[in-house]
């Protein structure tokens, strides 16, 4: 295979969705990063920072060391790995898979991935994720920045992709309806051009000479000459007796 078959799949990259995907991303890991390092570096586990803000959440610093609702307990490390897979998988999928990746599917995967590496960052380096965002209105689990990343870019990947199959079906039955009047069209051209050609009952042949029509009746029987041509010498005929003639009368003067 050449070396530009194997290229062909970057060409569908468009920049566009590098730029898009490139900046939601680094934006969102900066902010991850920067929340995360300010509250671990200024508490300490465990330590209630605001009260509750508009009743809704206050911020209370803790350590995870598995996922939410603290399944996957002492697992940071296989967690860790498995959010590097995922972000590489979706990072795939928009640039060598997706057809024509919209711009809700784009954010969607950049936020996801930000999040994950996030995440993934404190677990390689910490041994576990730095969570402070607890809601109080309701029984829900600690988050942070990269958490709320990872669910809104999901929910958006796949609100992006819904729409793009929709987008793609709506185009698909408008090529086929346009096919289908084109086909209509020429096949109507067609018919107007088989009428022009056919010819026109009663109307003169094309030809300078007039069309002689010969009635069956009148038809010479095979053997017989018709009547009158018989009764006329023939041209070849006509100087022979002539000379016969003439030939008779000079023998009966030498007499």
């Amino acid at each position: 295979m050449s070396t530009e078959a194997n290229l062909r799949p970057f060409k569908r990259i468009s920049g566009r969705t590098v730029l898009v995907f490139l900046g939601v991303a680094v934006v969102w890991f900066c902010l991850d990063m920067l929340t995360k390092g300010a509250i671990n570096g200024a508490f300490e586990q465990g330590a209630v920072i605001t009260g509750p803000l508009l009743g809704l959440i206050r911020l209370h610093l803790v350590y995870n060391t598995g996922a939410a609702w603290g399944m996957f307990g002492d697992s940071t490390q296989v967690l860790a790995v498995m959010s590097l897979v995922v972000c590489i998988v979706l990072t795939a999928y928009l640039f060598f898979l997706a057809p024509r990746p919209s711009l809700l599917e784009t954010v969607g995967v950049a936020l996801v991935v930000a999040g994950g590496l996030g995440n993934a960052v404190d677990r390689f380096t910490l041994g576990y994720v730095v969570d402070f965002i607890e809601p109080v209105f309701i029984d829900f689990p600690i988050f942070n920045v990269a958490d709320i990343g990872v669910t809104c870019g999901f929910v958006l990947f796949v609100l992006g992709m819904f729409l793009a199959y929709r987008r793609d079906e709506k185009e698909a039955a408008a090529q086929i309806a346009a096919a289908k009047t084109s086909g209509d069209a020429v096949a109507f051209e067609a018919d107007d051009d088989i009428v022009e050609a056919a010819p026109v009952a009663g109307s003169e042949p094309e030809s300078g000479h007039s069309a002689v029509q010969v009635d069956s009746s009148s038809r010479i029987p095979e053997g017989e000459s018709s009547p009158g041509v018989a009764d006329q010498p023939s041209a070849a005929s006509a100087p022979k007796n002539k000379g016969g003639a003439s030939q008779g009368a000079e023998e009966r003067d030498s007499r």
